[in-house]
């Protein structure tokens, strides 16, 4: 919710700064003073802002869609008669010429020192920033807050106008599971998400509503309250959370510096104790296996790229853990995910261009991980199971808008692929889904999106 307020500080902000209503030279836009970027630019002249962004071929029309401004509106025209004769002065960084050379091409960046040479360090702990650079943001921040200061009140009712087209309490559709329904919820005034369940049984015969106001079932369970877990931290973000196949335990990823790197917890949600694991250094992708004690996930290197897969039992210290898979190649992030069925973890490489995907049993965490294809420059591919059988999604052989494939179990690789659903130019497969013994697969075709539903049988095709 506040970065979609602070998107829409940025198109007021940039629309003002296009048609001349900001000085180019504007202090810079920081999460802190989004609000007050729309009350800066109300005062430095909005009504030529809600032109340009109603109407950019300059016309005296409205454009529809600009929705309510009253705010803007009322207190624009006493906010631009505002004195500029006590505007502080604006901070002027200081210029240090650093000349480089990459492919015969020479860059002159004189504010190259604003980068602290130890910047991975600086991530995970920001008060190791360089003294020069901190003191010069400080500045900055001071500068915007003086220039700021007679639109608090503006400020203060824009928050509240935007909080106002925001539904307060609202929650996700829940995802039954065995004999629950799992779902994440908003409470009015929060922040951040609860993690919730109900029973199936209470989903199913629609004792669940999403209406806001709706009594909640009797079988409501809050798992984690990620604004508990937030309170007396300047920043705080719920990576992701992955209950047990057994429902007893949920792991959670949680970030409280804006580094990214994040620890993950596990609460015994029969108790409500956090266990005393914590894994730490990782990126928000993990997946439990099928017996609940054991967690696979991935570790990030200092230039912050998934680079290791490791695999984790349920009440031992992390330097214990198993190294699955090391990615040797510094241009490929590495993932973990799990097949539709949850029979297997998939471990999945990938440059955006090339894909290489290896299995691991989810009921034998400790067993290798397979290999299904190595990877070949340019080839893409994706992989689900259905009994006996792989279905592989893959642009190989010049497939450009993808096909689907099967291979056996135990000789996966591209040599043994027979085509299920052939290559046809022009419908394109977005992704495949095994659901109850039927494929279901996203197209997209004449520019129309659909989905076909077909029996994982002999002969699938369609």
């Amino acid at each position: 919710k506040a970065m979609l307020a602070k998107h829409f500080a940025k198109q007021v902000f940039f629309a003002a700064l296009a048609v001349g209503a900001v000085p180019r030279k504007t202090p810079s836009l920081s999460l802190r003073n989004a609000f007050s970027t729309i009350a800066f630019c109300s005062s430095l002249g909005v009504s030529r802002t809600k032109a340009w962004i109603t109407n950019p071929t300059g016309l005296s029309r409205r454009g529809p869609g600009l929705g309510r401004v009253s705010s803007i509106d009322s207190a624009g025209a006493s906010l631009s008669r505002m004195s500029l004769k006590s505007k502080p002065t604006e901070p002027s960084p200081k210029e240090i010429i650093v000349e480089t050379i990459c492919h015969g091409d020479k860059r002159v960046d004189p504010f190259a020192w604003m980068k602290d040479d130890n910047w991975q360090k600086v991530l995970r702990d920001p008060s190791l920033l360089r003294q020069d650079i901190r003191s010069y943001l400080e500045e900055e921040n001071e500068y915007v807050d003086a220039i700021l200061e007679p639109t608090k009140t503006l400020q203060e009712q824009l928050l509240k106008e935007m909080k106002g087209r925001i539904e307060g309490a609202e929650s996700s559709v829940p995802t039954p599971d065995g004999p629950f329904a799992y779902f994440s919820r908003y409470v009015e005034g929060a922040e951040h998400p609860i993690i919730s369940r109900i029973t199936r049984d209470d989903f199913e015969s629609g004792r669940w509503s999403a209406a806001a106001g709706a009594a909640p079932p009797p079988s409501l369970e809050s798992l984690l309250d990620a604004n508990a877990l937030a309170a007396g931290h300047e920043f705080f973000k719920l990576g992701g959370s992955e209950h047990s196949p057994d429902h007893n335990l949920l792991a959670y990823a949680t970030d409280v510096k804006g580094s990214e790197y994040f620890t993950i917890a596990i609460k015994d949600v029969r108790t409500g104790r956090v266990l005393e694991d914590a894994l730490v250094n990782c990126s928000s992708s993990f997946e439990w296996s099928a017996d609940s004690q054991h967690l696979v996930y991935t570790v990030l290197d200092d230039n912050h790229r998934e680079k290791w897969v490791y695999r984790h039992r349920v009440g031992t210290a992390q330097a214990a853990d198993a190294l699955l898979y090391e990615e040797p190649d510094d241009g490929f992030f590495v993932g973990v995910g799990k097949t539709d069925s949850g029979r297997f973890i998939t471990i999945e490489s990938n440059d955006h261009e090339t894909t290489e995907v290896r299995l691991l049993d989810a009921a034998r965490p400790d067993s290798p991980p397979i290999l299904v294809q190595e990877r070949t420059e340019g080839l893409q591919y994706e992989v689900q199971d259905a009994g006996d059988r792989l279905l592989i999604l893959t642009n190989a052989d010049d497939a450009i808008d993808f096909k689907v494939v099967t291979a056996r179990l135990d000789s996966p690789g591209k040599a043994g692929w027979t085509d299920l659903i052939p290559h046809r130019a022009g419908t394109l497969i977005r992704s495949i889904r095994v659901l109850d013994g039927f494929l279901v697969r996203a197209e997209r075709t004449n520019a129309l999106p659909r989905l076909v539903i077909a029996p994982c049988g002999p002969g699938l095709g369609g």
